[in-house]
């Protein structure tokens, strides 16, 4: 396997709308500013499968360190398949294929695996056409067959960060159908963050070879609106975080048009980071065009004296989730001690700090960090997306960094994120990916069923504390199944499936509304297009704006949350789910690629 530099992106955009021939096996060209990892021939056999009528039907190619960063960079999966062959399957009955994301830790049932289906019309096998949640343009070259799947498309792409296996399932025996698999992505390009979506340069030809904080501004760039997914964000402000990051041109998404905000970083893209904005600070600012992630990112960190030679080489190979504590240590490398002010903040004590810890200590007295909602530093916790595109800002520009603060024994005010557990007091049950028998969601809003807003829960945990009269949004995102005529908000006096208050009983079925409007009253109903059932496969994010009645009684509209469907359907998934306060604030959110279901 081998990446090589790919040609004209006028080429494959072309390709990619027009289906114009694609060159078969090695002679595959992408995109300008894309490379091409070489995957090979699938293996029948990668993963020891499950069968059906005793014949094995899975193929594809093993996952694992030596590959796993182009798997999370690549943008398409470009599939030669053998022409001959096809026809000869179709003749005997085959109706298709899945391209499968499997999770390390399913095995088994193919019901645990998140698939989307390419079906292709194969009676015209001069223009073959596809029925698919998949955007698969297909073409045909002699005796190949190509596929080029757009990855972004998948339903569960972001699943990406957590794979094992990558499977291509033909409903049949094990025959290499495909006769060369190819990733492609921004490999050694011009202006990844070393995630999944590249890990190039940094987009700018030359530099001024002169150190200097003017740098970050010389490299600066305009924000496009590309990112679809900056409603994961946890607040606007994040949102505007991102948006501010990117345009210091040191992050991309994780996708051509997402940004992954709540994912965690890696060792591995924190100290790509690192060595950006080393190389742009230092007037180089085409260090990186053409490198390769995460070895060349890390071969200048050990050089230029911002990690150690091998320390972090078993993280780097295993993909591990970085440490707050380990970002500030790597992160205060990037720029001499002169460019963090450190009489911006007052720095008394934390609870989670030692007066051993200088650099996190630095990194609070120059307002990069401000500690974590929990209102310690969050030392041995994560860092998401969002928060590194905080402080990455703020340390590329110091009219970003907060001052004027004290931080004494409790510490922080959550404003880089830290390690808040926004999903406490959430409680999310899964009857299709989980081990539950039921689906639905409770947030818990009181402790004591004796006073507003009456209701309880065993642990004494809430989601958060509800303000009397205080309006608050709460949106969330589900994925039907096979049947589910609608998703309930209800009220509920306790934390058990059920429990409704009689008020809500009385009027459950009242405020129906269609996915896309906002409801205005819990409980609301939210149904399919004129109020029909929702469509199987289909994912919804839902809008309730409400009020927390302080004149309500016990029993009454009032209590905590509930999420529910309709007609006792439990063959739904909740894909995140969150509130805001009125000026935005996310109060809880609970996030599928986050956090963990009820067992």
């Amino acid at each position: 396997m081998k990446t090589r530099k790919a040609l004209s992106l006028l080429v494959v955009l072309a390709m990619l709308i027009s289906l114009v021939s694609v060159p078969a096996i090695a002679a595959y060209e992408a995109p300008k500013g894309y490379d091409v990892y070489e995957l090979g021939p699938t293996d029948p056999d990668v993963t020891g499968g499950w069968a059906t009528d005793g014949a094995l039907n899975q193929m594809g190619w093993l996952i694992d360190e030596s590959n796993i960063e182009y798997f999370r960079a690549a943008e398409y999966l470009v599939l030669d398949f053998d022409l001959a062959l096809m026809k000869r399957l179709n003749a005997n009955g085959m109706g298709g294929m899945q391209v499968i994301l499997n999770e390390p830790d399913m095995k088994g049932s193919p019901t645990d695996w998140q698939a989307s289906t390419i079906t292709p019309d194969w009676t015209n096998w001069s223009a073959i056409e596809t029925s698919s949640s998949v955007n698969a343009d297909v073409t045909i070259d002699g005796d190949t067959l190509t596929f080029v799947i757009a990855l972004a498309d998948l339903k569960s792409y972001e699943l990406f960060l957590e794979l094992d296996t990558f499977e291509i399932q033909a409903q049949f025996q094990p025959v290499r159908v495909v006769k060369f698999g190819y990733l492609v992505g921004k490999f050694g390009g011009d202006g990844g963050d070393g995630g999944e979506n590249g890990n190039g340069g940094n987009g700018t030809e030359s530099g001024s070879g002169e150190a200097g904080m003017a740098n970050f501004l010389a490299n600066m760039r305009e924000y496009d609106d590309r990112f679809t997914d900056l409603g994961w964000a946890s607040s606007d402000g994040m949102r505007d975080w991102i948006k501010t990051m990117f345009s210091y041109n040191i992050m991309d998404g994780n996708t051509a048009t997402t940004f992954a905000p709540s994912r965690n970083v890696t060792y591995a893209e924190l100290i790509t980071t690192a060595a950006k904005m080393h190389a742009i600070y230092n007037g180089k600012f085409d260090q990186f065009n053409g490198a390769a992630f995460p070895d060349d990112f890390v071969a200048y960190a050990e050089a230029n004296g911002i990690i150690e030679a091998g320390a972090y080489d078993d993280l780097l190979g295993n993909a591990e989730f970085a440490t707050r504590a380990a970002m500030v240590k790597i992160w205060a490398k990037i720029l001499p001690a002169k460019e963090f002010d450190r009489t911006l903040n007052t720095f008394v004590s934390v609870s989670d700090v030692s007066e051993d810890d200088d650099e996190i200590i630095m990194f609070y007295e120059a307002g990069i960090v401000t500690g974590a909602a929990s209102g310690g530093f969050g030392t041995d916790g994560n860092v998401t997306r969002e928060q590194v595109a905080v402080m990455l800002a703020r340390i590329a520009d110091p009219k970003n960094r907060a001052e004027g603060r004290t931080y004494e024994t409790e510490g922080g005010d959550g404003g880089d994120g830290g390690d808040a557990d926004l999903s406490a007091g959430i409680y999310v049950w899964d009857a299709l990916e989980g081990s539950n028998a039921w689906s639905g969601v409770n947030i818990v809003l009181g402790s004591d069923a004796s006073v507003w807003p009456f209701s309880e829960c065993e642990d004494g945990i809430v989601a958060f504390v509800p303000e009397k009269d205080a309006a608050y949004k709460l949106t969330f995102n589900a994925t039907i199944g096979d049947w589910c005529p609608g998703l309930r908000v209800r009220w509920i006096a306790g934390n058990d499936n059920g429990g409704y208050t009689s008020a809500d009983g009385a009027i459950a079925n009242d405020h129906q509304v269609e996915p896309d409007e906002i409801a205005t009253v819990i409980p609301a109903y939210f149904r399919g297009a004129e109020l029909g059932d929702l469509e199987s496969g289909e994912t919804y994010t839902c809008v309730v704006d409400f009020v927390m009645d302080g004149s309500a009684e016990a029993d009454g509209l009032i209590g905590s949350l509930a999420i529910r469907g309709g007609s006792g359907s439990n063959d739904f998934s909740i894909n995140w789910i969150q509130i805001e306060d009125e000026d935005g604030n996310v109060l809880c959110r609970w996030d599928v690629g986050v956090n963990s279901r009820q067992d």
